[in-house]
C-alpha cells in the first residue's frame, strides 16, 4: 500500500419523492457524477443529453426492470443486472421509466465525460443483457466484467470513451482481491453493502467512496461482512476544462452554446413522452 494516495467520501442521501431516492456523489472526472438510485415509479420524462455517456445498470436484486427509449430508435428493456450505455455526444434524447410501476428498481446511474475529441460524434446506445457479461469467479469471490477487462476475460462492449474498467464485485467475509491502480487513472470503489477492508486497516462500508489518484500500486481488498457488494470504477484521468448547461456538458462554451441551439432546433431527435 505505498504510494498510496486515497481519501473516503460519504455518499449524499437525497429523498426527491415517495417513489425515488439516492444516495450521490460528483466524481472527479472523467466521471462526473454517480448515484445510487431506488426508483418504484416513472420519474423522469424524455431529456436531451450531449457531450457526456449516461451509464445505467441495474444490480442484480433490483425487484423491477427498466424501458429505455432514445431518440435515435433504440427501445431496450433494462434487466436486473442489465447494463445500458447512452454515449450521447453531439446530443441525444431518452427516457427510462420503471417498467411496473409500484416495483422497485435499484441500480446505478452515472455520467462520464467524452473526451473533446469524440463529444460531438454520432450518439449511439449499447446494452448489455445479464447473460452478456464476462463472469471472473474465485473462492469467494464473483467479478462481474461490465466494462474493460480482469484477468484476460473483457467485457463484450467496446466502442465506448473513454475506455473504463467497470467492475460489480461481491467478496464474501475473509476472502480477498487484488487490483492495480495507475498513476494517470483515476480509480472508484463504491461500497453498495457490508464493508470492505484495505490491508493498511482502512475500511470502506457502505455508501462510502474510496478514491484513489496519482497512485502507482496495488489494492489488496478482504471482505469485512459476511456479504460484501461494491464497484470499482477506474478511467483514465481527464485533463481537459468542460462547461455545465443544463443536461449539456461540453468542451467549450462555443460547442454549449452549440448544443442548445441544435436541441432547440429539433436536431436531436424527437421521443414522445411514454408518461
Amino acid at each position: 500500500m505505498s504510494d498510496l494516495n486515497y481519501k473516503i467520501i460519504s455518499m449524499n442521501p437525497h429523498q426527491f419523492s415517495d417513489s425515488f431516492s439516492t444516495f450521490g456523489f460528483r466524481c472527479p472526472k472523467p466521471f462526473l457524477n454517480l448515484d445510487i438510485f431506488h426508483m418504484s415509479a416513472p420519474t423522469f420524462p424524455p431529456h436531451p443529453h450531449s457531450g457526456f455517456s449516461a451509464i445505467t445498470y441495474l444490480f442484480p436484486t433490483s425487484k423491477g426492470q427498466f424501458q429505455n427509449r432514445d431518440s435515435h430508435g433504440d427501445k431496450s428493456v433494462i434487466e436486473s443486472g442489465g447494463l445500458h450505455w447512452t454515449q450521447a455526444a453531439s446530443g441525444m434524447l431518452h427516457e427510462e421509466i420503471p417498467i411496473l410501476s409500484g416495483t422497485d428498481c435499484y441500480g446505478l446511474q452515472m455520467f462520464i465525460k467524452l473526451p473533446q475529441i469524440h463529444e460531438l460524434e454520432d450518439g449511439k446506445a449499447f446494452h448489455l443483457s445479464p447473460s452478456e457479461i464476462a463472469l471472473h469467479t474465485e473462492t469467494g469471490l464473483n467479478l462481474k466484467i461490465l466494462t474493460g477487462e480482469y484477468q484476460n476475460k473483457k467485457s463484450n462492449l467496446t466502442e465506448i470513451h473513454p475506455a473504463v474498467d467497470f467492475y460489480d464485485i461481491t467478496l464474501e467475509k475473509q476472502a480477498k482481491l487484488q487490483l492495480p491502480t495507475k498513476r494517470a487513472r483515476i480509480n472508484l470503489l463504491v461500497c453498495l453493502e457490508g464493508e470492505i477492508q484495505i490491508l493498511d486497516e482502512t475500511k470502506c462500508k457502505a455508501h462510502e467512496i474510496l478514491i484513489v489518484q496519482d497512485s502507482e500500486t496495488t489494492l489488496e481488498i478482504v471482505g469485512s461482512s459476511e456479504t460484501n457488494q461494491f464497484l470499482f470504477l477506474s478511467a483514465d484521468a481527464l485533463k481537459e476544462d468542460y462547461t455545465w448547461g443544463g443536461p449539456f456538458c461540453l468542451s467549450s462554451v462555443e460547442r454549449l452554446n452549440d448544443a442548445q441551439i441544435r436541441f432547440q432546433q429539433g436536431k436531436m431527435g424527437n421521443l414522445t413522452r411514454s408518461f
